[in-house]
């Protein structure tokens, strides 16, 4: 009791001075933390609970007001204690950043080579808003904040100071911007509004940057006491910010990045009762945005591979370090999460690479030459894109089958766990990976059917045929959702056959690229299917739709010989047009693509298009190349089309528009093959509503009565 007496005495003053704080008592009873500003050292000692054993050497220096002493004790507890842990031992960390540049140079010299440019550019002294301007007086652009205020390379400057030699120039610089950091923020000099510094994800990011940043040098000399403090300091008063917007479950990952960060930061101090009151609300809202935005086919809610992607990411750190504390994660929760790595191998393509579906950032590795991929990916182009880079498949099908030990994830998984988990996973990891079998996956044609993706897939190997149609629509936040429902995508022969293009928000081509124009769809009258542009309030080029079609899935089958799909959607209700969509893959050889409009009242016409560079081999049929590969459309209904090419911002389409009339009938045949052996085969009309397909040695007939499915016998 003495001790809390002595403790009040400290704080009093500072306690009746502090600004009003915006959290709720009856949900965090102990914070008391200041939003603007770092607390004091008196402030600091009145969060800790001094009542443990451990604590003792403290409360008998604060006894005897010696509050320096206090402060190194309370260093040195925080420095040399083995429980909580983090991803790693700090001991072990100068060993295992010596193995990390052995196993990764191309990362380690990328890294040295991106942070050397970053600290030229921007300094320790640094402008945390609009207006402002880097070292190089280039003006800041909102995304230039957004940038900033992640902090993205806090590993690598920890990392880099025992890669080349205790160099302190890496944790100097780091130290010295987040002092600015907070100079700025307590003198109300950083970026507030629609790119507040302190939105969660931006500031979820940054508190985990920054904790990498401490963890990778906490068991080092280089951090004095007082840095020690400060970043303690620091991380209550992002505690405070963050949760204070993180009360109740929103949709989508801004929050769950947030939610994620604060819950590896809260997990670290429990000496502190506020972090562990933050610590149970938190992981309570990441279990809910699992079991809310992972569909129980493994697929996140907005159906975007991008974002998809990092939340594998996100849901994996923050079961990582429960695991390695020894919290036990519901055993829903784990199967949840294994099927996130299952979907991908559900949707990915022969060549091992997912499908850009819906918003996919353009700045893609995949499986290029990283260091031809990352010519594009320096500080200045990445300091004024509102995007993060689209990583590549592979390292996260690799983590799959490290952490279920499954054979099928490590198929199409990377040659070697991926630099970017290494320091979250133990050091035997590559080893246990290496050992690993790999099989190819069980099945072919499948669906996500929660997710409304279906997949059709003749085989496993690069030249086997595959397509992926788009039949659903994110029902909670579509933000991220193209007007290109029940559109598709196909691949075969080593090459994207009908593509779909990746996005740059902040190019000005975006809402051209997030709509019908550049998607494999039909259209009635040219109306787009995403309507009413909405920017966002952080001008930093994101957008959405205000409006896209619903879409109706009437048939899902497959089998050894043919799978097929039929849906209906809504996007030209308003002119009085009904429309379906009906696929019959006839496996392995083609497609056959059906289109129907029907209007209740008046003319109108439709289109159907088909990116890719075509050209016409005779009326109603066009070829395209795509290197190895190639794709004859041919049409084979009674409607007269005519051939129009499309595109626009770096793309090309091929339309077939027809003139207006009360019904319209596309059917379109689509035959894959190489382009350096192109398949034999011969198309020709029978009847109306028929078609006769001689291909290599077999002839197919397809019948497309309008009143029934399409049909085929050979």
């Amino acid at each position: 009791m003495k001790t809390r007496l002595i403790i009040s005495t400290l704080v009093t003053a500072a306690i009746c001075a502090w600004p009003a704080v915006a959290q709720d008592r009856k949900l965090f009873p102990a914070d008391v933390v200041p939003r603007n500003r770092l607390i004091t050292t008196g402030e600091l000692f009145n969060l800790l609970e001094l009542s443990s054993p451990q604590m003792k050497p403290i409360t008998d220096a604060l006894h005897a007001y010696d509050t320096t002493r206090a402060l190194h004790l309370f260093v040195q507890h925080i420095r040399t204690r083995t429980a909580p842990r983090y991803f790693f031992d700090p001991a072990t960390v100068p060993s295992r950043a010596r193995t990390y540049a052995q196993q990764f140079p191309d990362d380690d010299s990328y890294a040295e080579e991106t942070v050397d440019d970053f600290m030229k550019k921007y300094g320790t002294n640094v402008d945390w808003r609009v207006p402002g301007k880097d070292l190089e007086g280039t003006p800041h652009t909102p995304n230039t904040v957004r940038f900033l205020a992640r902090q993205l390379y806090g590993e690598n400057f920890g990392s880099l100071y025992y890669i080349k030699g205790k160099d302190r120039r890496y944790p100097d610089f780091q130290m010295g911007q987040w002092r600015d950091f907070i100079r700025d923020v307590e003198a109300g000099a950083v970026e507030t509004g629609g790119n507040d510094v302190f939105e969660r994800f931006y500031g979820g990011h940054r508190v985990r940057n920054w904790m990498m940043f401490h963890q990778l040098l906490l068991g080092s000399e280089v951090l004095t006491d007082d840095d020690q403090v400060f970043i303690i300091k620091s991380f209550l008063l992002h505690g405070a910010r963050i949760v204070d917007n993180c009360k109740k479950f929103n949709w989508g990952n801004h929050q769950l990045v947030g939610l994620c960060a604060l819950y590896e930061m809260t997990l670290m101090y429990p000496e502190f009762p506020v972090m562990r009151q933050w610590n149970g609300h938190v992981f309570k809202l990441v279990l809910e945005h699992l079991d809310k935005e992972v569909k129980d086919d493994g697929f996140q809610f907005e159906r975007a591979s991008h974002y998809f992607k990092l939340d594998i990411f996100n849901y994996f750190r923050a079961f990582r370090i429960a695991e390695v504390n020894g919290i036990v994660i519901p055993a829903w929760a784990r199967e949840r999460f294994r099927r996130m790595f299952h979907a991908i191998l559900a949707v990915l393509m022969p060549n091992g690479a997912m499908p850009p579906l819906q918003d996919a950032q353009d700045t893609y590795i995949g499986s290029r030459n990283i260091d031809e991929a990352r010519k594009s990916l320096g500080v200045s182009e990445t300091a004024n894109s509102a995007e993060l880079v689209d990583p590549p498949e592979g390292p996260f099908l690799a983590l799959g089958a490290y952490l279920y030990r499954d054979p099928q994830l490590k198929y199409f998984g990377s040659r070697t766990l991926h630099a970017g988990f290494s320091w979250f996973l133990p050091e035997d990891a590559q080893t246990v990976y290496a050992s690993l079998a790999s099989t190819a996956p069980t099945f072919t044609s499948t669906a996500l059917v929660s997710s409304g993706y279906y997949v059709m897939r003749g085989g496993w190997s690069a030249n086997n045929p595959y397509m992926i149609v788009d039949g659903g629509l994110a029902q909670f936040k579509p933000d991220h959702t193209h007007g290109g429902v029940l559109g598709l995508i196909a691949f075969a022969n080593g090459a994207m056959i009908l593509p779909n293009y990746r996005v740059r928000y902040s190019s000005p081509s975006y809402p051209f690229m997030k709509n019908s124009f550049v998607k494999n769809v039909a259209l009635a009258d040219s109306i787009l299917q995403g309507r009413g542009w909405i920017g966002n309030a952080a001008q930093t080029g994101f957008g959405k739709w205000a409006w896209l079609p619903t879409p109706t899935v009437l048939q899902w089958t497959t089998g050894d010989s043919t799978d097929r799909f039929m849906a209906s959607h809504n996007g030209f209700d308003t002119v009085g047009v009904a429309y379906t969509r009906e696929i019959l893959f006839v496996k392995p050889a083609f497609w056959v693509v059906r289109d129907r409009f029907t209007a209740g009242n008046g003319a109108h016409s439709a289109q159907q298009f088909w990116q890719g560079k075509f050209e016409t081999v005779e009326p109603g049929h066009v070829r395209s190349v795509q290197g190895p590969a190639r794709l004859d459309i041919i049409q084979v209904s009674r409607e007269s089309l005519t051939a129009i090419a499309g595109g626009g911002n770096e793309t090309e389409s091929i339309v077939f528009h027809a003139a207006p009339a009360k019904q319209h009938e596309f059917v379109s045949v689509l035959i894959p093959s190489s382009s350096a052996k192109p398949a034999e085969f011969s198309v020709r009309k029978s009847g109306a509503e028929a078609a006769e397909i001689s291909f290599e040695d077999r002839t197919y007939t397809i019948s497309f009565s309008s009143h029934e499915p399409i049909q085929v016998r050979w």
